[in-house]
């Protein structure tokens, strides 16, 4: 199978199946157990973990309601119980793999004993890091999150984007990659904001009712 039978397959798979189809695989390739950690390429990694979470959040169904605890409800089924976020999943999924990737990428061996590091450097096969286009997709599956886990989502975001600005030597994130984060830091802070203003205003006026009422 190329690449481009994995598009084809793509684009005829709902958003659902995507983010499961992108975790079941994000999940195997984090766990030591299975050897994908040691042995997938950056680009395999991208097309059937990383591209695939983010394809999927993009077009998934926004009626979707999504709540703090990483659990979601549709507007029909609010009295059923919450089922697990399927954004949410996909973003702690996407951090994970980017996070395994930059590990072995950066010298794992220097923590491990003797026995453990040969075993290792016996077995491993590639020590490719995240690409840009990795990078890319992780982010902006991570700023997908809105709601209660949308500063979770940007925080997730720029964690990844300040480990990876830490070792130029694996890459370099795309300018367009960076500037998402800095317009969701700034639409956060202005939210913030007029939420503040908004709660100052509503003081205040209860204040003004406070003071007519004692008079």
């Amino acid at each position: 199978i190329d690449s481009n039978d994995i598009d084809d397959l793509m684009e005829n798979t709902q958003p659902e199946h995507r983010i499961k189809a992108g975790i079941f695989t994000g999940e195997a390739f984090v766990d030591p157990n299975t050897g994908l950690y040691i042995a997938a390429e950056n680009e395999v990694v991208n097309e059937t973990v990383l591209k695939s979470l983010w394809t999927g959040v993009d077009q998934l169904d926004t009626s979707v309601v999504q709540d703090d605890s990483g659990e979601q409800e549709s507007d029909e089924d609010s009295d059923d119980a919450a089922t697990p976020n399927p954004i949410f999943e996909a973003a702690k999924v996407a951090k994970d793999v980017i996070d395994a990737l930059m590990e072995r990428a950066s010298t794992p061996t220097q923590h491990m004993k003797k026995r453990r590091k040969r075993k290792y450097l016996r077995t491993v096969q590639t020590t490719g890091g995240p690409t840009p286009q990795s990078i890319d997709y992780a982010v902006k599956t991570c700023l997908k999150l809105d709601g209660e886990n949308e500063e979770a989502g940007i925080a997730m975001a720029k964690e990844m984007l300040d480990d990876y600005a830490e070792r130029p030597y694996i890459g370099v994130a795309l300018d367009e990659t960076t500037a998402l984060l800095k317009e969701a830091e700034a639409a956060m802070l202005a939210k913030k904001e007029a939420e503040a203003a908004a709660a100052a205003a509503e003081n205040e006026t209860e204040g003004d009712e406070e003071s007519t009422e004692e008079k």
